[in-house]
């Protein structure tokens, strides 16, 4: 298992951590950090799935972001996302919001 220390401070890696989860799209908050903006275009070439699964909606960016880019490579994807909480007011032809657990 790897050492969860750092060089950086905790306070250093809190910040780091806000800020690159400030991401929003098309206006609306993703959540998603510039990581993850890199690698899920390839992942989503790579295995051009039908239907994505999404496990925490907050207000949808990610949803519509997921969307959008399947949507721009030509691939007719449906995306589900649950939220124990729903509260994602965007709308999009391929994307469902549902609240559950």
């Amino acid at each position: 298992m790897r050492s969860p220390i750092s060089a950086l401070p905790a306070e250093r890696l809190l910040d780091i951590q806000k800020g690159t989860m400030r991401y929003s799209w098309r206006g609306v908050m993703c959540n998603k950090s510039p990581f993850e903006l890199a690698l899920y275009p390839m992942l989503l070439w790579q295995v051009k799935p039908a239907t994505i699964f999404e496990i925490g909606s907050k207000f949808g960016g990610s949803a519509l972001w997921l969307a959008d880019t399947c949507e721009m490579f030509g691939l007719p994807v449906k995306v589900i996302s649950v939220d124990i909480n729903q509260r994602a007011e965007v709308r999009h032809p391929a994307v469902t919001f549902l609240q559950g657990n």
